[in-house]
Formats: C-alpha cells, structure tokens, sequence
C-alpha cells in the first residue's frame, strides 16, 4: 500500500495507525515501511478544503512516499484507517499486487532431468518398468519416432511428476523430449505429442508408491518411532477386464 503525506507528525501517526491496522509486517518484525521524499500538485475545486494552500490555486507540496506490506485479509482494514486518518480531504494512495519470492528450484511438485546420454524411447519405457515395478505403461509418440522404431537415441530432457501431474509438466519450460506422470487429460496429451514429446503414463497408483517406503523413513528419521509405520501391500491400481 502505497500513499503520500506531508512529513512530520501526521506522517508518522499515519504510518503508526496503518501498521496496527495490520500493515507493515514482515516476519518477526512490524512497522516496517519504506518513504521517499518527493513532491506533489493538486488544484482544488470551488468546494474544496486543502490542508494546505487555497482551492482554486495549482498548489506544491513537499511529500512524503510512504509504502508498508499488507497481506490481502488486512486490506480493508488498512484502507479503511488510511483514509481516517489521513490528514487529506482526499487522500491519494496505491494498492500494488506484490508476487511471491520464488521458491528455489528443488522444490516443487515437478522435476526435470536431463540425462548424460541420450536413450532410446524403447529403453526409457524398459527403465522405467522396472524401476515401479509394472508390467505395463501407457506411451503415446509424435508419429516421427514412432516411424523410427522407438529405437533411435533421441530422449535427453524428462519432465515429471508423481500423481497426475499434466497441469504442473505443461507449465515447465518447453526443453524436454518426454513427459512422465501418472496421468494426463486425453487432449494435453494429443498437444505435448503435437510438439514433438513422448508421453509416459504409468497410472496414479504406480507413481506414488515406490515413494512410500522412502516417505515411511523420513517419518521416523522426524522422530516419529513411537508409532509404528507400515507401507501397506494390500492396495493395487484398478484392473478393469472385460
């Protein structure tokens, strides 16, 4: 929130106000705020009441920028003070969207791999396979390396991602050569392999489970040995036969 007043005492009852209005906090610290002196102009009209200067006449003042972070749920609030307690009969002011600190890239859902030596679309499936421990996947191909055989050694950029990960695999940038997940909508599929990517589906189940054991270690290295953690054998992925 971004607003601009004369320096001194009305400053700083403003910038004291906003702040237990919830403005201006930044992790453990509050009143946080950033000002700028700069100057402003303003003409008031015939019913005008200007703190300082005459209506009617192009009026300079020196002023203060004042900006103090506000989360979204205190907005209101802050807005709502700043114009009470604001000195001007009509005080101007900014609300700017602010986005995020990216997280660092180890982080999110997705990963991206990129391979020291290329392998074929045939090798990748028998890798993977082997690797969740399944009999089948779902592999669709552009129509160029399906002519070749899936032989050819033409993957060396893997995005992927557990579960059904279409929406976060099509945010990615467009380097990879495959696309791997448990499950993808009919049409993002016909659109990555338009662009010239492999496919990979292996099932939601299949995708998550090798992780279990993984996860079942982090629980008890996080001090959760008082309870007793077992990665269940009994749940499989839907078979459907006809």
């Amino acid at each position: 929130v971004v607003t601009f007043i004369p320096p001194g005492d009305h400053a700083e009852a403003l910038r004291h106000a906003l702040a237990e209005a919830g403005a201006g906090q930044i992790g453990h610290y509050r009143e946080c705020s950033f000002a700028q002196m700069g100057q402003g102009t303003f003409c008031g009209g015939p019913d005008a009441k200007p703190l300082v200067g005459r209506a009617g006449r192009l009026e300079r003042l020196d002023e203060l920028r004042i900006e103090m972070v506000c989360s979204r749920d205190a907005l209101n609030r802050v807005i709502t003070t700043l114009k009470a307690i604001h000195p001007y009969e009509e005080p101007a002011f900014d609300v700017y969207r602010l986005i995020g600190v990216p997280q660092a890239e180890s982080v999110g859902q997705g990963r991206r791999l990129v391979l020291d030596r290329p392998v074929s679309v045939r090798t990748l499936l028998q890798r993977l396979k082997k690797h969740l421990g399944v009999r089948h996947l779902e592999a669709s191909v552009p129509v160029a390396v399906a002519a070749e055989g899936l032989n050819p050694g033409s993957i060396t950029t893997i995005h992927l991602c557990a579960g059904a990960g279409g929406s976060i695999l099509q945010q990615a940038d467009p380097s990879a050569d495959a696309y791997f997940t448990g499950e993808m909508r009919h049409h993002d599929v016909l659109d990555a392999v338009e662009q010239g990517r492999v496919v990979v589906l292996a099932g939601h189940t299949q995708t998550e489970r090798p992780f279990l054991p993984a996860y079942r270690q982090l629980i008890l290295d996080r001090g959760g040995s008082a309870v007793t953690w077992i990665v269940s054998e009994s749940d499989r992925a839907p078979e459907h036969r006809v």
